[in-house]
């Protein structure tokens, strides 16, 4: 059960427009190179997206995303709260990510 508080979260559209452009940069590079590195080796792919990731700082970018998205959340943890903390947690550490946006 989500506190009330959290139900309705509010973004300024400049801190939004951040997060997407960074979402957006990420992805449409990663689509470029996926799309450049199609029939090419697969070490030659890894290795671009593992450049593309250190030298873009990709990890301080999706970082920032989470803090803008993340921000304005009720932090006070209730037991019911830490319940779907722990579902949450539980799913995304499985690796099955759609079953979260489900």
């Amino acid at each position: 059960m989500m506190l009330e508080a959290n139900k309705k979260i509010v973004i300024s559209g400049e801190l939004l427009l951040e997060a997407l452009a960074h979402i957006e940069f990420i992805l449409i590079s990663l689509h470029n190179m996926g799309s450049y590195y199609h029939e090419k080796p697969t070490k030659d792919y890894q290795r671009a997206t593992t450049d593309f990731i250190d030298n873009e700082n990709v990890t301080a970018k999706l970082e920032n995303v989470r803090r803008i998205l993340s921000e304005n959340f009720d932090a006070s943890i209730g037991d019911d709260y830490m319940c779907v903390l722990k579902g949450t947690w539980k799913i995304l550490s499985s690796g099955n990510h759609e079953a979260f946006l489900a």
